[in-house]
């Protein structure tokens, strides 16, 4: 309901009439204005129970320690009574940290991994927050602030990617180049905590249906404790693939470890294989590269009549897979003399 629906519905409980003319308004408005500033005044004059909020700031920290368990950042001031024009000025009023020395306390305390401070005997520093009010507090929450401390360590420590990662039809991931920057990260926190960190890992990296080189970042996983910190967030990583394409040779095969005294000859004397092999390494798919061979070291000439074909590389082919020899046996015939 906008301003003029009000208006009209507020008009329909007015006598016939009334609030026609622009003096009727005018009037109207003077008297609600003179009703707001007085019941603002009375307000004023009122006394209030309210909660006040003081930030609490911790300094001094000692070297090479830290705080093990959370720790309050505000204290509530509990003040009954107080007059309204006090909070007026209490909404302008933004007040200080108190202050918590924390150096100073632990050199005081009786042990040196924990410290107690006791709000009570800190009435004084608060009612100088209060300094808008002559009311004194009624009640500190929390009754005291309590914090243990520990040695602070700090080790640097592998990251431990998290992949999950499928190449999409005729790619294949090249492990070789998968590769994350910065490899390692620095931790710190409390040094019988740190010292159980072997690893880092990072949010899961999903990349499914691969067809081409990644290159992007990732966030490490965020530390379960508050107090355990990371000199980084994330990391940069690249995953690399190779598209493959299909390939078909003939190659003549050669005979090894034949008897001297057997004369034979081979049918077929040539084998086709087939294979695919990466794109960057598509030129040395040549017949010079490869070579079929067929060995009669164990062959019992008294039985058999094929002998197994294996096929060789002469150089190191690495992104080569599938591969497929038809025929992988050729038969063999023993020639009289």
């Amino acid at each position: 309901m906008n301003i003029r629906e009000y208006w009209h519905k507020f008009r329909q409980y007015l006598p016939t009439g009334i609030l026609e003319s622009p003096e009727d308004r005018s009037v109207l408005v003077a008297c609600m204005l003179i009703s707001i500033i007085f019941w603002f005044g009375i307000s004023l004059t009122e006394k209030y129970d309210t909660v006040i909020p003081i930030p609490i700031e911790y300094t001094n920290f000692p070297k090479g320690k830290v705080v093990t368990n959370e720790q309050p950042d505000t204290l509530l001031v509990y003040v009954k009574q107080v007059p309204g024009k006090d909070l007026l000025r209490q909404m302008r009023f933004n007040p200080q940290a108190l202050k918590l020395d924390v150096g100073k306390a632990l050199r005081t305390s009786i042990t040196d991994s924990i410290i107690t401070f006791e709000t009570r005997t800190l009435t004084k520093e608060i009612q100088q927050q209060l300094s808008y009010t002559n009311v004194p507090p009624e009640g500190i929450e929390p009754n005291s602030i309590l914090l243990t401390i520990n040695e602070r360590g700090r080790k640097k420590i592998a990251i431990a990617p998290h992949f999950r990662l499928k190449a999409a039809n005729h790619f294949e991931i090249d492990q070789s180049q998968i590769k994350i920057q910065p490899d390692s990260v620095w931790i710190s926190g409390p040094k019988y905590i740190v010292e159980t960190y072997t690893q880092w890992e990072t949010d899961s990296i999903i990349h499914l249906e691969l067809n081409a080189t990644v290159d992007s970042s990732i966030q490490l996983v965020n530390p379960k404790q508050e107090y355990i910190k990371l000199d980084q967030d994330k990391i940069r990583y690249t995953i690399g693939v190779e598209e493959f394409t299909e390939s078909t040779l003939s190659l003549p095969v050669k005979t090894i470890n034949k008897p001297d005294s057997i004369s034979l000859f081979i049918y077929p004397n040539t084998v086709n294989i087939k294979f695919q092999i990466g794109l960057s390494n598509y030129a040395e798919a040549k017949v010079e590269n490869f070579q079929a061979v067929a060995d009669f070291s164990e062959v019992n000439f008294q039985k058999d009549q094929k002998v197994p074909v294996s096929i060789s590389t002469t150089k190191n082919i690495l992104k080569m897979k599938n591969v497929l020899l038809q025929p992988d046996k050729v038969d063999f015939i023993i020639m009289a003399d």
